[in-house]
């Protein structure tokens, strides 16, 4: 099983905050926080068939940053085949990926 260490840097996957709720003050966002990452790295880092909602938070982090802003840079090689299993796992979750694409890459009118 893997760690939760294994992550670039601790709130990587924290949301920003937003007005006055701010996640490094509610105790109970920051718990939530480190059971979601935690959830994310045994995904990615076991064979298991994971939760569908892991597998749409990988799509989108995946779709929205690269996957350093997740994992450590070292393990991207070794995760990126089961990102791409998973992305596989997931319609929702391509067509929401594709369409961020899309949005990325239009060219401004």
């Amino acid at each position: 099983m893997a760690r939760a260490s294994r992550f670039a840097a601790p709130g990587a996957l924290a949301p920003p905050s937003i007005g006055h709720q701010d996640a490094d003050h509610d105790p109970a966002q920051h718990v939530a926080d480190r059971e979601v990452r935690h959830r994310i790295v045994n995904a990615l880092f076991s064979d298991e068939i994971p939760d569908p909602r892991d597998v749409m938070i990988v799509n989108l982090i995946v779709a929205c940053a690269p996957l350093e802003t997740l994992v450590h840079p070292r393990d991207v090689k070794t995760v990126r085949p089961r990102v791409e299993q998973l992305a596989r796992m997931d319609l929702i979750g391509r067509e929401v990926s594709r369409k961020i694409d899309e949005l990325r890459f239009r060219s401004p009118a």
